[in-house]
């Protein structure tokens, strides 16, 4: 997959470990990767939403405040999350253990910093801050894509690639080019399909994207 903007000259850079290949095989490609020339990574560009206004996150979640104010948050007292001292009192008490109800009441970390901390240490020790994570492929996919594209931007794929990807591609506002597979006889001696690389660089530099 290679998206860039029209209206700017960018490259882009590929996620670093191998935490691309972890997330669902989502991996973005510069123009200089799929060619044969070697050039400097340049620094990944985001959205103009994004590059230009700070978005603060009003629910920051406890882990994330617990780290800001370096101690554990021992009490949780919001309307939402309280149980009487007594599980039993509660209305699903007769129904589920403490422990379930304990896990019902509370509200998630927004950051999931567990699961992405455990991801870390089994990619080689790539940083937190490097891990996305969402609950399946078309979420991760939406996500990417509200980073990087711009209405307007170019995004060109493979035609008959993952349905949604277009889809998605279409609601951020971008504009798709599709370049077809190409057909090759595999070592059985049938037909197989592979992206055509030289073609979707090829499809960028017409569309000017980077």
């Amino acid at each position: 997959i290679l998206s860039s903007a029209l209206r700017r000259e960018a490259g882009r850079r590929k996620p670093g470990g191998s935490i691309g290949r972890l997330a669902v095989g989502l991996v973005w490609l510069n123009s200089a990767q799929l060619s044969s020339g070697a050039m400097p990574p340049s620094p990944a560009v985001f959205s103009d939403f994004l590059s230009n206004r700070e978005i603060n996150n009003p629910f920051q979640g406890l882990p994330r405040v617990e780290k800001m104010i370096g101690r554990k948050i021992v009490a949780r007292i919001g309307s939402n999350e309280c149980i009487e001292q007594d599980p039993e009192a509660h209305p699903l008490g007769s129904l589920v253990s403490k422990e379930i109800l304990d896990l019902c009441r509370l509200y998630p970390d927004p950051y999931a910093t567990s699961i992405r901390t455990k991801l870390g240490a089994l990619t080689g020790g790539t940083p937190v801050e490097e891990i996305i994570t969402d609950t399946g492929a078309d979420s991760l996919i939406s996500l990417a894509l509200r980073m990087r594209v711009t209405p307007g931007d170019a995004v060109i794929t493979t035609a008959g690639t993952y349905p949604t990807f277009s889809y998605f591609a279409a609601g951020a506002g971008a504009s798709i080019h599709e370049v077809a597979y190409l057909s090759r006889i595999d070592t059985e001696g049938g037909e197989e399909l592979i992206p055509d690389l030289a073609g979707i660089a090829d499809a960028a530099h017409a569309a000017g994207a980077g």
